[in-house]
C-alpha cells in the first residue's frame, strides 16, 4: 500500500476579504502486495478482468484521511484486448458503496480519469474495489490495469463544508493572511 498526502487550495473570493482555505486529500496507489486481482473462471492473464463479478481491488489501512466525499481515480489501462463493439462497464465502490460507473470501450488505453462525488464515507481506512457489471463474450477480449503510479484514486473531503467552517475561524482574522 502507498499513501501520499497532498494539499487542495481552494481559493475564496477576494471580496470575501477571507482567506484561502486548504483542504487536504490523499492519493492512494493501487500497488503489490496489497492490490487484488480476482479472475471468474478460466486462465487469465494478471490483472485482465472480462466477466461480471471479476475486479481490481486493494485496501488502505491508516491514510490520515478522515473522511472522504469525493473521488478523483485514475486508472491506467495497460491492455485492452476487447473487439470492435465491446466495452467493459465496471462499479467504483468504496467501502462497500457503489460510489459510480464507468465504461472501457475497445481500443481505449494509457491513463484514464474519473470523478465522483458521494456520501462521506468515514475514514481513515478505505477498500476500493473496482468490479466489472457486464460479461464480455467469448473470445471477445479483457482489460487490465498497471499498478505502481499508474492507477491510483485520490480521496477528498467536500471543499463547501470546510469553506464554510474555514470562513468562520478565519472572519475573526478578516485581512491578517
Amino acid at each position: 500500500m502507498r499513501a501520499s498526502r497532498s494539499l487542495l487550495l481552494v481559493v475564496t473570493v477576494a471580496v470575501s476579504g477571507l482567506c484561502p482555505v486548504a483542504l487536504a486529500s490523499t492519493t492512494l496507489h493501487f500497488s503489490e502486495p496489497d492490490f487484488v486481482w480476482h479472475h471468474t473462471g478460466g486462465a487469465a492473464s494478471p490483472y485482465h478482468i472480462w466477466v461480471a463479478g471479476d475486479y481490481w481491488a486493494q485496501s488502505f489501512l491508516n491514510t490520515g484521511q478522515l473522511s472522504a466525499d469525493q473521488m478523483w481515480l485514475t486508472l491506467f489501462i495497460d491492455s485492452n484486448l476487447l473487439s470492435a463493439q465491446n466495452q467493459l462497464n465496471l462499479d467504483v465502490v468504496l467501502n462497500a458503496n457503489v460510489v459510480g460507473s464507468a465504461s472501457i470501450p475497445a481500443g481505449l488505453s494509457g491513463p484514464q480519469n474519473y470523478f465522483f462525488t458521494f456520501p462521506a464515507t468515514v475514514g481513515p481506512n478505505y477498500a476500493i474495489q473496482i468490479r466489472a457489471t457486464n460479461t464480455i463474450p467469448a473470445l471477445s477480449g479483457a482489460v487490465s490495469i498497471g499498478l505502481n503510479e499508474r492507477s491510483f484514486a485520490t480521496l477528498a473531503p467536500e471543499p463547501a463544508g470546510l469553506l464554510l467552517l474555514g470562513g468562520a475561524l478565519f472572519a475573526r482574522r478578516r485581512g491578517s493572511c
